[in-house]
């Protein structure tokens, strides 16, 4: 049964599937020959540039047909954005042939957002970017980086990408209250690395739990970040003096090689109270998830999202301890301190970044905030027992993250 009840043109499309047998007679099994060819016919297109991201593909091939559980919907829209992904990998390698000065373009002091989920990091995007001198992708562009045929008639593609950012909340109305998604607004930058194959972005929105743990546990990350550096040289424009403004979650993974492909970078590392935190992702998740599938496993998902988290933080702490991380390119900002001021939360951020906090910075700040009030669409409700969690033990699993950031209870 789906967790949220659907609209009815909804509830009607994934019938189709269970009508014939079941949603793999609607979409049948992803292939990934058979989407690759289908990418090479549509675009004229023969190189997807190198093959390290075969394997992530593959992997992530055999779990969404063998434990994602998908509805009809959610394999069509989970078909669609494959053969988008291996589409642009074509497009850009094209790009990059017929431009190889741009493998040249540097993408100085580029600014990093990172954190668990539902700390903030969206909202500090979207008020960051407001700064003329920084620059953040829009959704459109991250999803479409270039034109996506020569002399076809197409909607713009700004238009195109609202197949993949408004219809989510088309779907699933509460979605919006969770995570407003439009096509003009700034985006999280794995949006760009997703034709790697090896992004969080998958485990967000389809159960792959055995995809997941190979990307954690056994995968190298550091193609994904080199060509999240490819897809930003593609986008900048010589002569254009904006600093790039990154952000996403899955950062926390990978800071390493982050900073081995971006030495000079600036990072803004977000913390709250794991107890907001690691059920507000559950949640996140769920609804993600529920655009997709009708098949909820609730109570595991909390527990294994708080291992996550406590594994990617002890982790970082490790790290920085080590002088494995250039800590003074790093700024800690706690969700509390954006919550009770967030003018002078951001402004505390600013040194890090090399950057003056000016008046008129604030001002930007104060009036976006003005007409975007929190819960602006809705309130996102969960609790920590319906997703198998209890708060003393959240308490005592992450007490060591929160002594060291010196992150207090909410």
């Amino acid at each position: 049964m789906p967790l949220y009840p659907p609209p009815d043109w909804v509830r009607r499309l994934n019938y189709l599937g269970p009508s014939i047998g079941g949603a793999a007679q609607l979409v049948p099994p992803f292939d990934a020959e058979e989407l690759m060819a289908r990418a090479r016919q549509s675009t004229g297109l023969t190189d997807f540039g190198g093959d390290s991201w075969c394997e992530p593909m593959a992997r992530l091939l055999t779990s969404l047909d063998g434990e994602a559980e998908l509805n009809s919907l959610g394999r069509i829209l989970t078909r669609a954005e494959l053969i988008r992904l291996l589409r642009t990998r074509l497009l850009m390698t094209e790009f990059h042939r017929r431009h190889p000065e741009r493998a040249q373009q540097a993408l100085p002091q580029p600014v990093f957002i990172t954190g668990p989920g539902r700390t903030g990091t969206s909202i500090l995007l979207e008020l960051l970017a407001l700064d003329p001198r920084l620059r953040a992708p829009l959704a459109w562009e991250a999803i479409h980086p270039l034109p996506l045929a020569d002399g076809a008639v197409l909607p713009e593609r700004i238009q195109l990408a609202e197949s993949e950012q408004e219809l989510w909340a088309d779907i699933l109305p509460e979605f919006d209250a969770v995570h407003e998604l439009r096509a003009a607004l700034p985006v999280e930058c794995i949006t760009a690395m997703a034709c790697e194959f090896h992004i969080g972005h998958w485990m967000t929105t389809c159960n792959v739990l055995e995809f997941a743990a190979w990307r954690t546990l056994e995968s190298d990350p550091l193609p994904a970040y080199t060509f999240h550096k490819r897809f930003f040289q593609l986008l900048s424009e010589t002569g254009d003096s904006r600093r790039w403004l990154f952000k996403s979650p899955a950062h926390l993974s990978g800071l390493v090689p982050l900073f081995a492909t971006y030495p000079d970078a600036k990072l803004i590392h977000t913390h709250r109270d794991p107890l907001k935190t690691v059920p507000s992702t559950a949640s996140t998740t769920a609804h993600s998830q529920a655009i997709r599938s009708d098949h909820h496993p609730k109570l595991e998902r909390g527990p294994l999202i708080a291992l996550s988290y406590q594994m990617m933080e002890e982790e970082i702490i490790r790290q920085r301890e080590a002088g494995e991380l250039p800590v003074e390119q790093i700024t800690d900002l706690l969700f509390a301190d954006f919550m009770r001021d967030p003018v002078a939360a951001i402004e505390t951020v600013y040194p890090t970044l090399e950057l003056e906090f000016r008046e008129e910075d604030a001002r930007r700040i104060r009036d976006y905030l003005a007409t975007k009030p929190q819960g602006k669409h809705g309130v996102h409700r969960y609790t920590l027992e319906e997703y198998g969690l209890d708060a003393q033990e959240l308490r005592e699993q992450f007490a060591g993250y929160c002594d060291y950031y010196g992150v207090m209870g909410e």
